[in-house]
């Protein structure tokens, strides 16, 4: 048998038939366009309404992160933070709630935090500092309200607040504040390090009232990314193992994250789903393809009969 070259044969004779069935080409084409489209805009749709709804929920609970410890000794936290698994970490230390009579309808929640902490929590102050001196405040604008101060830097802030039995009526310097967000349902106050330390010292050892288990003034509240949102409560509860954690250590996941949880009937509804949208797009396309070579049966069984080889056949639908 002779070895032919034909590939310039085959090329002409694939460019006069696309010549010829130039309409059928290009509605085929435009078909293959359009259905390309079509998913993209069922995917692009799909995840913009999950990730909105995902937002909306993050900022109900009040944190970006996908979750954290609470009741940290500074020892413990920093074998958190050491964990291969962790992306980025923070924290904040809990100290008190507002006792203030004018702020019974605005929860308050005292605390020092770090700028990380504070970012993740959409309580950074917007104007002014977190604070730097002693007797530096930074807060919401919900609470300046509710204390019938204005929203000035400078300003003296009063707070009462109880820690371990001992009630604390001190003023602080506004050094900066936030608008809260109408989704938030608690204000943040934060003060220095320096006040926490004098007030609410942090945990030397594993919580230094077991017979209080909601005792906390003083307890590291660690906050904390992974490299994705898969599974956050699996690997909230292999960190906390891992990390050698007993259960007087509280952890949490962030439940706003659609993948926090594995759930296998809902895992098992998305993978329908997709099949069923992909089997469509791979049929709608299939057919396009199988009624343009049908059309062109005819010609293909000419070729055949004066001798063209299937190789050079499946060369020529190819091209």
């Amino acid at each position: 048998m002779f070895n032919v070259r034909n590939g310039k044969a085959t090329t002409l004779l694939a460019g006069r038939s696309l010549k010829y069935n130039r309409t059928r080409n290009i509605i085929a084409i435009s078909a293959i366009i359009l259905t390309a489209m079509m998913f993209t805009v069922v995917f692009t749709t799909g995840s913009s309404i999950l990730d909105t709804l995902q937002r909306s929920n993050i900022r109900q609970v009040g944190s970006e992160t996908h979750g954290g410890f609470k009741g940290l000794t500074m020892r413990q936290y920093e074998t958190v933070k050491a964990d291969p698994e962790i992306k980025d970490i923070s924290y904040n230390i809990f100290i008190g709630f507002g006792e203030n009579p004018a702020l019974n309808k605005t929860p308050v929640e005292i605390r020092y935090t770090e700028e990380k902490s504070a970012e993740w929590s959409f309580s950074m102050p917007t104007a002014g500092t977190l604070p730097k001196n002693k007797m530096d405040i930074a807060t919401s604008t919900a609470v300046l309200d509710a204390l019938g101060l204005p929203h000035e830097l400078g300003v003296q802030v009063p707070l009462t607040f109880t820690v371990d039995g001992r009630t604390f009526h001190d003023e602080f310097t506004l050094c900066g504040f936030y608008e809260m967000d109408i989704a938030l349902g608690v204000s943040e106050a934060y003060v220095s390090r320096e006040y926490c330390d004098e007030v609410a010292p942090v945990w030397e050892t594993e919580n230094p009232h077991p017979e209080d288990p909601g005792f906390m003034a003083g307890g590291i509240s660690a906050v904390l990314f992974f490299a994705n949102s898969w599974d956050l409560n699996g690997k909230i509860q292999a960190l906390k193992t891992r990390c050698g954690f007993g259960p007087e250590v509280n952890e949490g996941v962030n439940w706003a994250y659609a993948g926090s949880e594995i759930d296998i009937a809902s895992m098992l509804l998305i993978f329908v789903l997709l099949s069923v949208i992909m089997i469509s797009g791979y049929l709608i396309i299939y057919n396009i393809f199988y009624i343009a070579v049908s059309r062109d049966i005819r010609f293909y069984g000419l070729l055949k009969t004066i001798g063209t080889t299937d190789r050079q056949l499946k060369k020529l639908v190819r091209k």
